[in-house]
């Protein structure tokens, strides 16, 4: 996470931590001191990039783990946003569950094959409009 995105966490009202104010320099001298990286945010470049260029990319889709600790950071909800962006939530799944090389797995939980079931139909949807456009 130091070096990728940099998450405004500790800034909300509705924790029960102490309040401090959003800092970017305090994050970056703690992962320095703590990692010994300097943050570069790619992805959060990224994701600004997406949002003021609607050419830069056409198809999105996040998928979430509700057991994931990152859960917390991402689109909480099912379903296509304004913006075409496609997000699937996990109620059982974990850190990458969704990901998995091979599936379905002898313990996978229902959400998750049926997961994999809607991604595989997803992604095949947009590689058969791409192929159908060239």
């Amino acid at each position: 996470q130091c070096r990728d995105w940099m998450i405004p966490v500790g800034s909300s009202t509705s924790m029960f931590y102490q309040q401090k104010a959003w800092n970017s320099s305090s994050w970056i001298e703690h992962c320095q001191e703590q990692f010994g990286v300097t943050p570069t945010p790619r992805l959060q470049n990224l994701w600004n990039e997406l949002h003021a260029n609607s050419n830069f990319a056409k198809k999105l889709l996040f998928t979430n783990g509700m057991n994931d600790g990152w859960s917390a950071a991402s689109k909480l909800y099912n379903g296509t946003d304004d913006e075409g962006v496609i997000t699937l939530n996990f109620p059982n799944g974990a850190h990458h569950s969704e990901l998995q090389s091979e599936w379905p797995l002898s313990y996978d939980t229902a959400d998750i094959s049926k997961g994999f079931e809607q991604i595989t139909t997803i992604l095949q949807t947009w590689i058969s409009q791409k192929t159908n456009r060239d």
